[in-house]
């Protein structure tokens, strides 16, 4: 199964049994899992970072982040947020919460889809708490409306 010519992905390297056989894994051992999709072209900045499985597991929506930052702090994100839905936390779009990261980084979401299904899309602001440049980009649904979930 090849996504695009040239797809490097892991599933086009290694193959879907490869890649179902980890996710069980993943399940297995966390309960949930992550995908990573650099080249997603319905997607705001091409980046489409999300979970699978933490509504069957722990009854919250899955989780996304549609900004072009490295891997490693991507992963950190999720995990940073599902570990505060296995406490019982119930995240909600429009709402900003303190207290989730390190460093007095805030969080907000909004509701977004992501293969058909709902999730809530991580908004990561600037520097500053600004959702400016590319920034501005994540607030844009997978159907192109505009949302801002700063005025909700």
């Amino acid at each position: 199964m090849a996504h695009k010519p040239k797809c490097n992905c892991f599933a086009c390297e290694n193959g879907m049994e490869e890649l179902k056989k980890i996710e069980a894994d993943c399940i297995k051992k966390f309960g949930w899992y992550a995908h990573l999709v650099t080249n997603d072209d319905k997607c705001p900045s091409g980046v489409n970072g999300h979970t699978h499985n933490v509504k069957e597991a722990y009854g919250h929506k899955d989780l996304q982040i549609c900004l072009p930052i490295q891997p490693e702090i991507l992963n950190g994100l999720l995990t940073t947020v599902v570990d505060e839905i296995k406490k019982g936390k119930k995240f909600e779009s429009g709402v900003e919460y303190d207290n989730i990261f390190s460093g007095g980084f805030k969080a907000k979401f909004l509701d977004a889809f992501e293969c058909g299904r709902p999730v809530l899309r991580l908004l990561i602001p600037d520097k500053n708490g600004k959702y400016e440049g590319k920034y501005a980009e994540q607030l844009t649904k997978l159907n192109n409306e505009e949302f801002n979930p700063l005025n909700n």
